[in-house]
């Protein structure tokens, strides 16, 4: 076991075998735990925490009253990622979109130019009509998922006009909240 102080400065100890059966259940390895109600002591000479004699070895004394609380965990990162990211793509040909679930890092839903579907009902497959059109056909998809809400992921060189506008509009329009 290491212990270590307020000013994260290592304690040379030793616990005696009987106190430190008493916890063993208690703690588990690789954990940090903070411990209260407990005696420090100056060491008797029995119980050496190192193989050099020094005068500042000491001895700790547990007991019965001593807290062990829950181990301190990090917080996750996941909860304080958005769930739904849009990301949208433009190449010189499409126009492409699709909504990412970050703790998953799947795709929860996409629309591209380039579905078959939509290659009959578009003109020209790379223009704002086609992109507002690929903002409402994904909006629909992600209401049928029950997905209400995504936050917008813009890259550095995209601004909120021309198609990534129409995009995110028509995805406004067709009913899905932006965070």
């Amino acid at each position: 076991m290491v212990l270590i102080d307020d000013k994260c400065d290592k304690i040379h100890c030793s616990v005696k075998n009987y106190l430190a059966r008493m916890f063993e259940n208690d703690l588990i390895e690789g954990k940090v735990y903070v411990f209260s109600n407990f005696l420090i002591e100056e060491s008797s000479g029995i119980y050496l925490p190192t193989t050099h004699v020094s005068k500042d070895n000491i001895e700790l004394l547990f007991n019965e009253n001593m807290v062990i609380p829950s181990p301190v965990r990090p917080p996750r990162i996941t909860q304080f990622l958005k769930p739904y990211v849009l990301r949208m793509h433009f190449t010189n040909k499409y126009v492409s979109a699709q909504v990412i679930h970050t703790p998953t890092a799947t795709v929860a839903s996409s629309a591209s130019s380039q579905e078959k579907a939509l290659r009959s009902s578009l003109e020209i497959k790379r223009d704002v009509a086609a992109a507002a059109k690929i903002g409402k056909l994904l909006a629909e998809r992600l209401l049928l998922k029950d997905i209400a809400a995504v936050s917008v992921h813009l890259k550095r060189e995209q601004k909120y006009h021309g198609k990534v506008k129409a995009v995110i509009d028509s995805l406004r329009d067709a009913g899905v909240m932006l965070l």
